[in-house]
């Protein structure tokens, strides 16, 4: 009897059995697992070793990362968190587009209280509202809190530079006197948010953060809160130049948002 084994079977793998039955017997062929060298095993272990190894890199990887990715939020005033924590927005399971995250807020709820007491400050009071958005995009915060971070920094090494006082008293009489008034305006605006003041140091942060407003249409606006304020296709030619306008008073921009769709 001819058996052809194939090529990758050896014939020291090969074994018969012979049983005899009496006026017959049978053969039975057995093919023995193919044992692993020294070599392959070696290389089996290191193989599980190094995805091991990769598994965990990626673990520790991924946790230092996304603790990174929220520490730009200490760069911000401890009161502000609440509306840059986008741990919160994760955790509530707001609406998702992208990296932007948001939700419907109504009334009767503690952020819609919040929504009130700012429009309060912006000067919009009693005034309809159909709906109202929390939006949070983390892209931006960060960008916004990086670069306050920044300006902090640069006022603090070279503050004649980056806090001089001395365009207050240059000009004539009429000059001094109209840019001390808009500059004590300011300073009313920027007191009305607790977070301007600094706690250890008892006296206004060095670079303040005020709520305003862009009066803009409801698509422009959702593209905004994408993508920030570059995404803007045209400028408004403006009193002064063509720019980028917010206001800290909100009667200013609602003919904005009722002049775009």
């Amino acid at each position: 009897m001819d058996f052809v084994l194939p090529p990758e079977v050896e014939n020291s793998r090969l074994q018969f059995l012979v049983k005899d039955t009496g006026d017959t017997c049978s053969v039975q062929m057995k093919v023995e697992p193919e044992s692993l060298s020294t070599s392959a095993i070696a290389g089996i272990i290191i193989g599980g070793v190094v995805a091991v190894v990769f598994v965990v890199f990626m673990i520790v990887t991924f946790l230092v990362r996304r603790q990174e990715r929220n520490q730009w939020i200490k760069l911000l005033p401890e009161s502000l968190h609440i509306h840059f924590d986008l741990q919160r927005a994760k955790k509530e399971k707001w609406d998702q587009d992208g990296d932007l995250y948001y939700k419907a807020i109504k009334p009767g709820t503690k952020d819609y209280e919040r929504y009130e007491s700012y429009c309060k400050l912006l000067g919009l009071v009693d005034f309809p509202t159909s709906e109202v958005y929390a939006v949070m995009n983390e892209l931006l915060f960060s960008n916004f809190a990086s670069t306050r971070a920044i300006l902090v920094q640069r006022m603090i090494d070279s503050p004649l530079l980056f806090m001089p006082q001395t365009w207050r008293v240059k000009g004539d009489h009429e000059t001094i006197t109209r840019r001390n008034v808009v500059y004590e305006e300011y300073q009313k605006i920027v007191a009305q948010y607790d977070w301007n003041i600094d706690e250890e140091e008892e006296q206004p942060v060095r670079v303040p953060i005020i709520p305003t407003i862009h009066g803009t249409g409801a698509d422009v606006g959702w593209s905004i809160a994408k993508k920030g304020f570059a995404s803007l296709a045209t400028l408004d030619a403006g009193w002064y130049g063509k720019g980028i306008y917010l206001t800290s008073y909100a009667i200013y921009a609602l003919p904005y948002c009722r002049s775009k769709p």
